[in-house]
């Protein structure tokens, strides 16, 4: 592969991110386990402090594939709702403008505390990044 064919225009890039940010979000708010793995190539690795919170079998924290990020979001989505989930983004996200994708559930929100997560998402390099290559989030309670 040259490197032309890695790279993509960077307006479209930047709408490929603004549209993973906001359809991961609404998706996950949605408990839709097909959207969200939609968003995700089917050999993706997604690694949270949150996987082995919900799957026993996980300790390591990182799933590997569709299979273990459709369990993973069946079991988290049955769980809901509870009250740490509370959805509150500011509407920012960063990217290096080639293939990370960064987001952030900051812990202070304005209707109170919120569990702390950040997604920092890896797109494919190709010329359409339509779906997130890895994944690594972590999340911490907070009650201040």
């Amino acid at each position: 592969m040259n490197q032309s064919q890695n790279v993509q225009p960077q307006g479209s890039f930047l709408a490929d991110c603004a549209r993973i940010y906001r359809e991961w979000h609404d998706r996950a708010k949605a408990i839709d386990t097909e959207g969200l793995l939609a968003l995700y190539a089917e050999d993706a690795v997604l690694e949270s402090r949150l996987v082995p919170a919900i799957l026993d079998d996980k300790s390591d924290g990182i799933l590997r594939g569709e299979s273990e990020l459709r369990r993973f979001f069946v079991e988290g989505g049955r769980r809901r709702p509870n009250d740490l989930v509370r959805w509150y983004r500011t509407g920012e996200w960063l990217t290096d403008g080639r293939r990370l994708l960064v987001w952030d559930h900051p812990r202070q929100a304005p209707n109170g505390s919120v569990i702390c997560s950040a997604k920092a998402a890896s797109l494919p390099a190709r010329s359409s990044a339509n779906t997130i290559a890895g994944c690594a989030g972590g999340a911490q309670s907070s009650s201040n």
